[in-house]
């Protein structure tokens, strides 16, 4: 590009990296933040946790290359600045690399920025899956996309070893994703396998160099032991439907995606140079095939290989080429005065995707809050309070649906639905959390909906008692309980505030 086309894109992504912030807004905590940072806390100081069945116990083994490395730099940085910082460096290299890989695709500026306009402004809407290329959330899965895109882009240029070096560093931050990928190019030269050359083998060898061993720690932390099948299948149901389960995606979510599809097919009337169109329309085969199997051996007949390999989570790169497609093909259209009925409903539909948004849904509105520091409350209040009145090897039952307890209080939690999710990955995990949350819940785990598990966890929570207690000390070694007032035990309370109390077992 021109010096003049660099700064204009230097501006722009300045521009829309501000807006994008503003738009979408910023969390300072998540649910995977806390976990893993907590993590991180452990295998800093392995006193930490003896007795929580999540960290100590089952996720000790798995790697967290991310949280480490930020982990490690918040020792040395403020921790809200960090996260805040790493959020917006994940729009600018997601604005960048959408640039990127639509220029690639069509060599056409005004494509790539349209692309990167209107992947901007479509938020939370046709997503299967339950993932899209936004959120308010700093998690590895933000950062993995934009090198996903990068390396997409390398490979239509044929410059193979640069994209499987890209892939292998996308790899660290969110695995299954960049095995999709993978999956996808090797699809790609076994149709090819003509095209299987010295470069080609060196690329190969450099990605599994790189990433062999996040990839070993991945596979070998997955948890392997034998347990009821229908017993694990609803337990995760129950938590991840939405990422795992395309029977339990919104049937107008499908509607749309396949109007996506039919676009995407259309817009093949104006489709880039003939080889980088191929290997897209092969990765857009496999990835309907990945599709396909993933729906076949997780609805029809369950295997829990193929369910743990998560093989929609690749469906989020196959939307934003679909975009692009659909874009190049209405600037074309426009500029060579043939634009059709096609071209138009093209049009409507783009601009309510993305104007609707601003007007209705969860993400109502332009602007979103942007919060750098989480408010203190009385949550975070009593947490740090067990972290000073209790010892280390203290094992809390806490509020069955709160967040952040282990990483404030640095203490162990009996159970927590909150982060449970790592029980996809670990049938053990689950196998034990049932009973747990069975006593906490004290209720059979045998709910039909995440809504009757939320009421009945809820109501057994709050009915907790002595005997329940006692048992609980009895059989799992648990010290302490916090309780939601205005609940009252016949224990000796070790602090209160205005809506929490600790009670010592």
């Amino acid at each position: 590009m021109k010096t003049k086309d660099t700064a204009v894109l230097f501006i722009f992504v300045i521009i829309a990296t501000i807006f994008s912030v503003f738009n979408v807004g910023y969390e300072p905590v998540h649910s995977d933040e806390v976990i893993y940072l907590s993590l991180t806390k452990y295998n800093q100081d392995p006193t930490l946790y003896q007795k929580d069945l999540l960290i100590s116990k089952t996720l000790k083994d798995v790697p967290t290359p991310f949280y480490t490395l930020v982990g490690k730099l918040s020792e040395f940085l403020d921790k809200d600045l960090l996260f805040f910082f790493i959020y917006i460096l994940t729009r600018a290299l997601l604005i960048i690399s959408i640039f990127f890989l639509a220029y690639t695709l069509f060599s056409d500026k005004i494509v790539a920025y349209l692309s990167v306009i209107i992947l901007l402004l479509i938020r939370g809407f046709l997503v299967l899956a339950s993932y899209d290329i936004l959120d308010k959330i700093v998690f590895p899965f933000f950062l993995a996309v934009p090198l996903l895109l990068f390396s997409l882009a390398f490979f239509l240029r044929n410059k193979y070893f640069i994209s499987s070096i890209i892939l292998a560093v996308a790899t660290y931050l969110h695995a299954t994703t960049s095995f999709f990928i993978l999956m996808l190019y090797g699809f790609y030269f076994i149709l090819n396998y003509k095209k299987i050359d010295k470069k080609i083998i060196l690329s190969l060898f450099a990605f599994l160099i790189i990433a062999s061993p996040i990839l070993y720690q991945s596979f070998s932390a997955t948890s392997s032991s034998v347990i009821n099948l229908e017993e694990w299948l609803n337990f995760i149901e129950l938590r991840v439907s939405g990422h795992f389960f395309p029977f339990s995606w919104q049937v107008e979510v499908y509607m749309l995606f396949f109007l996506l599809i039919i676009m995407f097919l259309i817009s093949f009337k104006h489709k880039p140079e003939e080889s980088i169109h191929k290997k897209i329309t092969i990765f857009s085969i496999g990835t309907l095939i990945l599709f396909l199997i993933g729906l076949i051996f997780t609805e029809l007949y369950p295997v829990k290989g193929v369910i743990q390999a998560s093989l929609f989570r690749g469906i989020v790169i196959f939307r934003v080429i679909i975009f692009m497609y659909i874009i190049n093909h209405i600037v074309k259209s426009v500029k060579s005065n043939s634009t059709k009925y096609t071209s138009y409903l093209m049009i409507l539909f783009l601009l309510s995707a993305s104007i609707i948004p601003f007007f209705v849904g969860a993400q109502k509105g332009v602007f979103s809050n942007i919060s750098i520091e989480k408010e203190s409350n009385e949550w975070e209040d009593v947490s740090l309070m067990a972290k000073e009145l209790t010892s280390k090897d203290s094992l809390f039952i806490t509020p069955t649906f709160s967040l952040g307890f282990a990483y404030l209080s640095e203490r162990s939690e009996f159970i927590n639905w909150k982060n449970s999710g790592v029980g996809v990955y670990s049938t053990s995990y689950v196998s034990e959390a049932i009973k747990r949350f069975e006593l906490v819940c004290k209720h059979d785990f045998s709910f039909s909906s995440r809504t009757e598990l939320v009421e009945e966890c809820t109501d057994g929570y709050k009915n907790l008692n002595e005997n329940d207690l006692k048992n609980a000390k009895d059989i799992y070694g648990v010290t302490h309980i916090i309780t939601e007032k205005p609940k009252d035990l016949n224990l000796r309370k070790i602090y209160e505030n205005k809506k929490y109390t600790i009670y010592e077992l």
